[in-house]
């Protein structure tokens, strides 16, 4: 997701996926598991490596929709995702850098478009910093639990103050939802 999205970036008339005939994601031999173009379940769909392709490219990699129950019935997601291809990839390098992805979109024009992902962000090899959390924390639950980023800072103040005994983990789980 994290290759394709930097082509969109790039291309962000690709975006939608109409402009494209098929997308092909080499990757690992782990990753060729993951190869269900028609997922039923929304935990299906995050084990989609179709289904999440078709979902960047219609979408963005960082919509929080992606894998929730309006993407399994989305018609563009459903279409494209039955146009990627998943190819092994040779020479795959040891922990941490086991899971590239090499993402190649053959555009209706003909026009062939590359890019690759040695190590994703957020894995071993590229973890992410508290700022990069908290960032990805804020864009996936603003809409179904607005509060959460400010209940993991919090959350991280108390720990750090080693006061973590002290706190209603009930209550502010329940502070996620509240408006």
């Amino acid at each position: 997701m994290e290759a394709l999205e930097a082509m969109l970036i790039e291309r962000p008339e690709l975006r939608g996926g109409q402009d494209v005939r098929s997308a092909t994601v080499h990757c690992s031999k782990m990753a060729m598991n993951f190869n269900n173009a028609t997922p039923h379940t929304t935990l299906g769909a995050k084990f989609s490596i179709p289904h999440a392709i078709a979902a960047t490219l219609v979408h963005g990699a960082d919509d929080p929709g992606n894998f929730l129950d309006q993407s399994l019935s989305d018609q563009a997601i459903k279409d494209l995702s039955l146009r990627v291809n998943l190819v092994e990839l040779p020479g795959i390098k040891p922990w941490p850098y086991d899971r590239p992805a090499k993402v190649t979109l053959l555009l209706k024009s003909g026009v062939l478009l590359e890019n690759s992902c040695e190590a994703a962000l957020g894995s071993s090899a590229r973890p992410l910093d508290a700022t990069q959390v908290l960032t990805k924390i804020h864009q996936l639950s603003k809409v179904s639990a607005p509060r959460l980023q400010k209940a993991v800072i919090k959350l991280r103040e108390e720990i750090g103050a080693d006061r973590l005994g002290e706190l209603d983990f009930s209550r502010w789980v329940q502070s996620f939802y509240m408006r």
